[in-house]
């Protein structure tokens, strides 16, 4: 089960996306090129005769197109992460590694070029019947009008792809999923985090170094069930861990080898993913911002819009805290996320490196009190706190009297 839940992840992750489908692709094109002579046996009597040199024109010609085709759509897509890299932040390119797009328009030009490759050659071998060649003539022409098409719409999404404008849509869209995800299943599936008696709890470690990427909910309760246990994870993904951490306190007895199991529902990997860590969703938008006010990029007009972005998705996470579902996994208990750190992840780094830019600060002020007043609790707290903060950051760097007696009465006015 632990092996099937990992196999699951690494074809998940984006980075491993963008080779897999043209592996498939490939696969799909071998099996077409071949299964045509299959298909062409049920109809040699019912069909016209074409002639192998036609085809062969046309296999020839996407051989010689699609190579040279996919081999542009890597550079293209290798000049956008450059540029997402440059402009945004390193950590964007994973989603555009993963972009459906670029995925299915690469594996569709280098399934094509395999098709022709394949096709030409079992058609020099005299492999087709004349029902076969029928079927091959059909299904290279229906591969070039597909690979037109994808083309097409490689072309429109290759015109936005690097693009900051296209990182931040999907950074937004990414961390948002997180925080919905995060707002419906607060403890991923499992029960509130009990106090266990210690005495009468097992502690488990970790036994190497690295972030907490994922934790196999399912699997941990497949593995209480089967020795009768309760699991306490004490951990959430985003942690960053190494032989010291605690993972989990476990009530009852497992063996040697089910400990291993154990350890193996705790997916470590070198660096933070997006899915079941909003936080570091907002971390990152965060660093487009800090980018963007650097001295040399000079634009607060994008920190502005991150922003902007930010307190839509709070402001959305609190909309739908109310939408929790019931927990999933009986024997599990896990904590929630405290979520002082969506706000303060969120704004605290620009607050303090924007506190010199009037509108900056302004707008900070403004959007803060967006999130306040439409949300209660803690998150509204930290608003307050972080409007308070980055009021106090900017009083002491702003130079110019009347901008700070603007700042100093917007706040006052905003949160009296």
């Amino acid at each position: 089960m632990t092996r099937i839940y990992r196999l699951w992840l690494w074809l998940k992750d984006r980075q491993n996306r963008l080779w897999v489908t043209p592996l498939l692709t490939g696969l799909a094109a071998v099996a077409l090129a071949f299964g045509a002579d299959a298909v062409g046996m049920l109809l040699d009597d019912n069909v016209p005769e074409i002639k192998a040199q036609t085809i062969d024109d046309l296999l020839t010609v996407i051989a010689t197109s699609m190579l040279a085709l996919a081999i542009f759509s890597l550079a293209t897509l290798v000049a956008a992460l450059n540029s997402s890299s440059m402009t945004a932040t390193p950590r964007s390119t994973e989603l555009l590694m993963g972009d459906s797009a670029a995925r299915a328009s690469i594996g569709s030009f280098i399934a094509a070029f395999i098709f022709a490759i394949v096709a030409r050659t079992a058609l020099g071998t005299g492999y087709y019947g004349t029902g076969g060649r029928f079927v091959l003539f059909v299904s290279t022409l229906l591969v070039v009008a597909f690979v037109v098409l994808r083309l097409m719409l490689w072309i429109r999404s290759a015109s936005r792809l690097g693009r900051l404008a296209d990182t931040l849509e999907r950074l937004t869209e990414v961390t948002g999923q997180a925080l919905l995800n995060l707002a419906r299943r607060p403890r991923m599936g499992a029960g509130a985090l009990e106090s266990a008696p210690v005495d009468h709890c097992t502690t488990l470690q970790a036994n190497e170094c690295g972030y907490l990427t994922d934790i196999n909910m399912s699997g941990l309760q497949d593995l209480a069930d089967r020795h009768d246990l309760r699991i306490h994870v004490q951990i959430r993904p985003g942690t960053f861990i190494d032989p010291s951490t605690l993972l989990a306190r476990i009530e009852g007895k497992f063996s040697a080898d089910s400990r291993d199991e154990l350890l193996d529902c705790f997916v470590l990997a070198a660096q933070r993913t997006y899915d079941q860590d909003p936080r570091f969703g907002l971390i990152v938008l965060g660093e487009i911002a800090l980018r963007a006010l650097s001295p040399a990029v000079n634009d607060p007009g994008t920190a502005i819009q991150v922003m902007s972005a930010l307190t839509s998705l709070l402001v959305d996470y609190t909309a739908h805290a109310h939408q929790q579902l019931e927990p999933e996994f009986d024997r599990l208990t896990a904590p929630v996320l405290d979520d002082r750190d969506l706000v303060r992840d969120a704004f605290q780094p620009i607050g303090r490196d924007g506190a010199a830019i009037i509108e900056v600060a302004v707008r900070m002020q403004k959007l803060l009190a967006v999130v306040a007043q439409n949300s209660s609790g803690v998150i509204a707290a930290e608003a307050l706190l972080q409007a308070r903060e980055a009021r106090e950051r900017a009083l002491q760097v702003l130079s110019y009297a009347p901008d700070r007696d603007q700042l100093d009465a917007l706040h006052r006015q905003l949160f009296p």
